[in-house]
C-alpha cells in the first residue's frame, strides 16, 4: 500500500515579524515529521525574507480586492511582492494528502480582516488536504473547532506583532531622547564600531574635512568656493566621485560633530556615543546654524562683497530699510523707496557713506566711527553667559523634574503594553509630556553649555582685549566685524545730522561730522582702564571713547560693564 503524500513549506520571516528559524531548520524538522507520520514527501518549497501577510502568486486579483491587505502594503517597502514558493506548493494540492509546515504562522499571518487565511483555507478544504505542523500538531480544516482555534491565533498573533512592534520603536525613541542613535544614521566623518555602548569613532583624516568647512562658512565664502576647495584640497576622502553642495549642508548641519544630536522631539540633547570625542566646539556649530538660517532668509545677498550693515541701516524720515550702492569705490547707503517711490526729499539727506578712499584727517566713513560699538558683542556675551552659569544652581531641581516627567511616560507606555491604556489616550498623553520634556532639555542644555563654555567665553574676552587697537582701528577680518557688528547693534535710524543706534545695551545717538557739503562721521581717541588684578578681564575694564568734531563739542562715550553705565555723554 502507498504511503500518503505531503507537499513541506517553509518561509523565513522579512524582519518586521518576529524571528523566525532558519529555513534549512524548518525543513528538517519538516521531513523528520514526515518521516515519522510515514508521509511521502512529493516536494519542498520555500520563500526567503518573505513576509507571512503576502498572498502567492497567482492571487494577486485576489489582494487587490483585499483593503485591508493593501492598506498594510501601502505602508511598507517591500522588495518581494507576493510568494512564489507557497504558490508552486499549493499547485500540488490536488495530489497530496498533507501540507506540512513548521508552525501555521509560516503558512500565512495575515493583517487583521484580511482574506489571505480565507483564501489559503479554502484551497485546502477544497482539496480536502490536512495541515501537519511541527510546533501546533495536526489541523484539519473541515473540522470547525480546528478552523475556529486557528483563526483565533491569527489574530492573537497580529496583535501580538503590533504590540511587540510598538514596544520596539518606544524603546528606540527612548534610546535617542536619552542622547544614544539606537541604529546609527550614516554619516560622514563617523564610523560605526557597535558593542553593548554602541561606540563610534572619528576618522581622522574626515575630521580634518568636516573643521575646514566650518571654518570657511564663518570666514563667509561662498558655498561653491568651499566645494571646490574641498575637491581640491582633500581628494579621495569621501566614498564618492567628489564633495557636491549637499555634502556641504550635509556637514554643516550635523550637531553630532560638537558632541549633540536631535531626539524624537526635535530638540538638541548631549550626544553622549560623541563624549570626548567632538571635532567642533558647540558654539562654532551654532553659529555656522545662524550663518546659513541668514544666507537662505537673504538669497540674493552678494557672495563676494561683504555688506554688514545690510538690514541694519533704516531711514529715519520714511523708515524703510536703506539699499547698498557702490560709487568709485565707495560703499554707500540710501534710502531708495523714499526718494525715488514717495518723492520725499528730506529721504535723500539719509544717506551715509561706509568707507572713504581718501582718508581725511578729522573725519571718516561709519564703517571705521562705529568700531567702539563692537565690543558690545563680547559684553553681552559675557552677560548671558553670567546669567545661565547663575541658573546653574537650579540645575538639579530641572533634573529632577524632567526625571518625574520621562518616568511618567514611561508609565503610560507600560500602561498601554498591559491593555490598561487605549492607543489614543496614550498618543495624547505622549504629545503633552513630550512637549514638557523638550522645554525641559532644551533649558538644562543651554545651563549646561553655558557652564562648560565658560572659560572660553571669558578666554575670547580677553583675546578682544589684548587686541582692542585691532579692533579700535578697524584691522579685523570682515566676517569677524559683520559677526561682532551684528551682534552689537539691533537698529540704525539715519537722519541729516545724525544716526540713532539702537544695541543690545539701549540706545544711543552719534552725531555726524559736518563739513560743507560734506556728512560723514567723527574719528575718535580712546583709553582703556583695566583691573589691576586682571589687566586683560573685560568684566572690570572700562573703556572710554570721545568723538572729535571740529567745533571741539566732542562726545564721549563710556563702556563700563561692572556698574551697567552702558553709555554716558557729557
Amino acid at each position: 500500500m502507498s504511503k500518503p503524500q505531503a507537499v513541506i513549506y517553509a518561509r523565513q520571516s522579512s524582519g518586521c515579524e518576529d524571528e523566525s528559524e532558519s529555513i534549512e531548520m524548518q525543513i528538517k524538522k519538516c521531513q523528520e515529521l514526515a518521516e515519522k507520520l510515514r508521509l511521502e514527501v512529493i516536494g519542498v518549497y520555500s520563500d526567503a525574507n518573505c513576509s507571512g501577510r503576502l498572498y502567492p502568486s497567482g492571487a494577486e486579483a485576489v489582494a487587490e480586492l483585499d483593503a485591508a491587505f493593501q492598506d498594510w502594503h501601502s505602508q511598507h517597502t517591500l522588495e518581494k511582492k507576493s510568494r512564489p514558493g507557497l504558490q508552486t506548493a499549493m499547485s500540488l494540492l490536488p495530489q497530496v494528502d498533507c501540507l506540512i509546515t513548521y508552525e501555521i504562522t509560516r503558512l500565512y499571518r495575515p493583517v487583521s480582516q484580511s482574506f489571505l487565511q480565507h483564501y489559503i483555507d479554502n484551497q485546502l478544504i477544497k482539496h480536502n488536504v490536512r495541515i501537519e505542523t511541527v510546533k501546533d500538531g495536526s489541523v484539519n480544516l473541515s473540522n470547525f473547532s480546528d478552523s475556529l482555534v486557528t483563526t483565533i491565533k491569527s489574530h492573537v498573533n497580529d496583535n501580538q506583532i503590533q504590540l511587540n512592534t510598538e514596544k520596539s520603536k518606544m524603546a528606540m525613541a527612548k534610546l535617542k531622547d536619552d542622547g544614544i542613535y539606537p541604529t546609527m544614521p550614516r554619516m560622514y566623518g563617523i564610523r560605526y564600531i557597535g558593542g553593548k555602548e554602541k561606540t563610534v569613532e572619528v576618522i581622522e583624516e574626515q575630521a580634518e574635512v568636516i573643521k575646514f568647512v566650518f571654518e570657511q562658512i564663518i570666514r563667509l565664502k561662498p558655498y561653491n568656493w568651499i566645494v571646490r576647495e574641498m575637491n581640491k584640497l582633500f581628494p579621495g576622502r569621501t566614498s564618492g566621485k567628489g564633495f557636491y553642495p549637499s555634502s556641504l549642508r550635509n556637514i554643516a548641519g550635523q550637531p553630532f560633530y560638537c558632541g549633540y544630536m536631535f531626539d524624537t522631539r526635535g530638540a538638541l540633547v548631549k550626544a553622549k556615543q560623541m563624549r570626548g570625542k567632538e571635532i567642533i566646539s558647540f558654539e562654532t556649530w551654532n553659529k555656522v546654524q545662524k550663518i546659513m538660517e541668514k544666507n537662505r532668509m537673504d538669497p540674493q545677498r552678494r557672495k563676494k562683497l561683504s555688506h554688514p550693515f545690510s538690514r541694519l541701516l533704516y531711514c529715519g524720515y520714511c523708515g524703510a530699510r536703506m539699499v547698498v550702492g557702490l560709487d568709485n569705490g565707495k560703499t554707500y547707503y540710501h534710502c531708495f523707496h523714499g526718494a525715488n517711490t514717495l518723492g520725499n526729499p528730506d529721504c535723500r539727506k539719509a544717506r551715509v557713506t561706509i568707507n572713504l578712499i581718501r582718508k581725511p584727517k578729522m573725519y571718516t566713513g561709519l564703517k571705521d566711527a562705529v568700531a567702539p560699538l563692537l565690543i558690545l558683542s563680547q559684553y553681552k556675551e559675557l552677560e548671558l553667559n553670567g546669567e545661565m552659569i547663575k541658573k546653574s544652581g537650579k540645575l538639579e531641581g530641572l533634573k529632577i523634574e524632567l526625571a518625574n516627567f520621562e518616568r511618567r511616560l514611561e508609565e503610560a507606555v507600560s500602561a498601554y503594553s498591559e491593555g490598561g491604556l487605549g492607543l489614543e489616550l496614550l498618543q495624547s498623553v505622549q504629545r503633552t509630556l513630550n512637549g514638557k520634556i523638550a522645554r525641559l532639555k532644551a533649558e538644562i542644555g543651554k545651563i549646561e553649555n553655558a557652564c562648560a563654555n565658560a572659560r572660553q567665553t571669558e578666554e575670547r574676552a580677553q583675546e578682544y582685549l589684548r587686541k582692542i587697537d585691532d579692533l579700535m582701528k578697524g584691522e579685523v577680518e570682515e566676517h569677524v566685524y559683520e559677526d561682532l557688528l551684528r551682534n552689537s547693534v539691533k537698529k540704525i535710524r539715519c537722519f541729516h545730522d545724525h544716526l540713532d543706534f539702537e544695541t543690545v545695551y539701549g540706545n544711543f545717538t552719534l552725531d555726524r561730522y559736518m563739513d560743507g557739503v560734506f556728512r560723514n562721521f567723527p574719528k575718535f581717541t580712546y583709553n582703556v582702564e583695566r583691573a589691576k588684578d586682571n589687566p586683560f578681564g573685560l568684566r572690570k575694564s572700562k573703556v572710554h571713547v570721545t568723538y572729535i568734531y571740529n567745533d571741539n563739542k566732542n562726545e564721549n562715550l563710556i563702556v563700563d560693564l561692572e556698574v551697567m553705565k552702558i553709555y554716558e555723554k557729557k
